[in-house]
């Protein structure tokens, strides 16, 4: 089992080097990160309390260098350099972020009836089901997660990402393992697409999600982390990654024009939920719909503004205990981190009380999400500036 969850918040590039799962996929790398968790040290001492010395330490320590997961001082001690939460910010987290979550949906709450008028004018909208989806969608993904995030780093409190050699960027966040995962921290937004089409899931991380982008993902982490040659790696990684854009794009096409269409990837399509009998199941985003969805995120965003004032500049005084705060891990990383569990809180009170979908946990152990397409050209307008 693993000990450590590790997570971005952004994009990675093509290279297997820079991909989280692929440098902590190690017993030795996650153990080295949660040693250090206790406090800096020196490389000897480090050796000394995980068994590891010479070589195999430095081949342990040498990719999460890379990553910008462990920096070094210059008196030589070795310490975290991500936000990194043990077991005990965890318990601390569970006490603290239902105020602020609660506090956040209140303040979002506040604006619905303008949300709501929005929401109404959506194609598909006028169904209780589809409106509550629709609400999921551009309420607790598009607008508290992607354009929170973006509101909160213009505001001045959340730090950009770190660039990578290979075009990743990202911060990367970890979690000590818990013994049973939480439900409903509605915080985990997947998207990955083509030239045309863009496939969208969020939702918790109570299980896995048999998905699209998260299937691909997978296989492309399969071929990534195979015994390939090394001159290899990167360019294969690249181009399985560049066939998955030609199939987003087929995929996406099937479902939002050609719902009847039959053959290997309509039966795809049909078996993870997103096509019924010659209807798609699922929320389909076009550009008619930038609009009404503008102005969604325009409410959440001021919703998100006037919560942050108020609360965002004595985060730092309250979680000073915690660990990435105790080993100077960069604040801005850190609170990107924090606004998940924040925003996670608040989708949940807002799902309880019935003013968006409050996704079932789907089949064979996965968790609780929800998945949607949407044309490529929706998501550049809504956000120039993100490269899709």
């Amino acid at each position: 089992m693993r000990r450590l969850n590790t997570s971005i918040i952004g994009t990675t590039g093509p290279d297997p080097r820079y991909w989280p799962d692929t440098v902590f996929s190690s017993d030795a790398a996650q153990s080295l990160v949660l040693a250090l968790a206790k406090g800096a040290c020196s490389q000897e001492e480090l050796g000394a309390r995980l068994h590891l010395a010479g070589r195999d330490l430095q081949a342990t320590l040498a990719p999460l260098r890379d990553i910008g997961a462990v920096r070094e001082s210059e008196g030589g001690l070795l310490s975290v350099d991500f936000s990194l939460l043990t077991r005990q910010d965890l318990a601390a987290l569970d006490e603290l972020i239902p105020p602020l979550g609660t506090a956040l949906a209140e303040s979002v709450g506040n604006r619905w009836p303008a949300v709501q008028a929005a929401l109404h004018r959506l194609a598909g909208s006028a169904d209780p089901l589809s409106h509550q989806e629709f609400a999921f969608a551009t309420v607790g993904c598009m607008g508290l997660d992607w354009d929170g995030i973006a509101t909160l780093r213009q505001c001045g409190f959340l730090s950009a990402p770190r660039e990578y050699p290979d075009g990743g960027r990202y911060v990367l966040t970890g979690e000590e393992h818990r013994s049973s995962p939480l439900e409903k921290d509605y915080c985990g937004s997947h998207t990955a697409g083509g030239e045309s089409y863009y496939f969208t899931n969020f939702g918790d991380h109570s299980g896995p999600r048999h998905s699209l982008p998260d299937l691909f993902f997978r296989a492309q982490y399969a071929v990534g982390g195979a015994s390939w040659p090394r001159d290899l790696e990167a360019v294969l990684s690249a181009v399985v990654q560049h066939g998955f854009r030609g199939l987003y794009d087929e995929l996406g096409a099937i479902i939002a024009r050609h719902p009847q269409t039959s053959g290997p990837c309509a039966d795809f399509l049909r078996r993870l939920g997103y096509l019924g009998s010659g209807e798609a199941l699922v929320p389909v985003f076009t550009a008619a719909m930038v609009g009404p969805i503008q102005e969604i995120i325009s409410w959440v965003r001021e919703a998100v503004v006037e919560w942050a004032a108020r609360t965002v500049p004595s985060l730092k005084d309250d979680m000073g205990c915690l660990t990435p705060l105790r080993h100077g891990v960069d604040k801005g990383h850190f609170l990107n981190h924090i606004w998940h569990f924040i925003f996670a809180d608040a989708n949940r009170v807002l799902c309880e009380r019935g003013m968006m979908l409050d996704p079932e946990p789907k089949p064979n152990g996965q968790g609780r999400y929800m998945s949607w397409i949407a044309e490529a050209e929706f998501y550049r307008a809504i956000w120039p500036s993100r490269s899709v």
